[in-house]
């Protein structure tokens, strides 16, 4: 947070692998009245302020403010993975926290309700200075060595009986997940847009890519693979179901999930 904050002051956000997008439209809310330019469409010109002016006036917008924002955030089992120094619940977290940040700087609500064996809501919020609050209702958490429920985590959010939100999950997918995961994502569907946020173990991706020297290793890298196959199998049916999917390792988590963000508020589609 403290280094979005340094670069956005200076308008250097790319640094972190955050994009800035080109809104699709003309954005949801009215901003202000302004001079005429070339490439403005003839829609968006203010016919009463420009018969006052003597010149085209045209409408300008904004993107859609209060809008809400949730993480659904894993406290189980896997996310004690370890990453060098950091945990897979600690990269979860520090992501939720980023994207969270953002979104009070875009006039939105944020909350975040956790799953698993620790249950805890943290009710939305909204205001830049807000973020220390949220820090301290979180400040306590760690992941735990049981198993997390996915039904329930879906059933923990419809209970709250909240107004359309984007709803981003954070976990560590495994292929035994996948039946509960699209039974969950429906429940949240009807109502909601989802977003999973799925961290890769870079492990994985190190073991895969070993020189195969004898059996054990070929046999490992088999199984890497069918898990592999399994593991993008389930991400693509969850996809095909409208379900936004970002399966990234904990490094490019917290990027990727806000480019995720900025592109939702961009195109609209909340």
């Amino acid at each position: 947070v403290s280094a979005f904050k340094l670069l956005a002051r200076e308008q250097h956000t790319s640094l972190l692998g955050i994009k800035k997008r080109r809104r699709r439209g003309e954005g949801a809310d009215f901003a202000q009245l302004r001079y005429y330019r070339s490439g403005d469409a003839m829609r968006s010109i203010h016919w009463k302020a420009t018969s006052l002016r003597q010149q085209l006036i045209t409408k300008e917008y904004q993107d859609a403010k209060d809008q809400r924002l949730i993480v659904l955030l894993d406290t189980g089992q896997r996310m004690r993975a370890m990453e060098e120094t950091l945990t897979h619940f600690d990269a979860a977290l520090n992501a939720a926290l980023l994207i969270g940040f953002i979104a009070f700087h875009q006039g939105d609500h944020f909350g975040l309700q956790t799953f698993g064996p620790t249950e805890r809501w943290v009710p939305l919020q909204k205001g830049t200075h807000k973020l220390q609050a949220v820090l301290n209702s979180l400040y306590d958490l760690d992941a735990l060595p049981e198993a997390s429920d996915f039904l329930r985590a879906a059933e923990l959010i419809n209970q709250r009986e909240l107004k359309r939100s984007l709803i981003v999950v954070l976990t560590n997918l495994r292929s035994e997940d996948h039946s509960d995961l699209i039974q969950a994502t429906a429940q949240l569907r009807k109502k909601h847009l989802v977003l999973i946020g799925d961290l890769k173990e870079t492990q994985l991706r190190h073991s895969s890519s070993t020189p195969i020297i004898n059996l054990d290793d070929a046999l490992l890298y088999t199984a890497l693979q069918q898990f592999e196959r399994e593991h993008e199998s389930s991400l693509n049916t969850l996809k095909n179901q409208g379900v936004l999917v970002a399966s990234v390792e904990p490094t490019n988590l917290a990027a990727t999930l806000a480019n995720y963000y900025l592109s939702v508020k961009r195109s609209g589609i909340l």
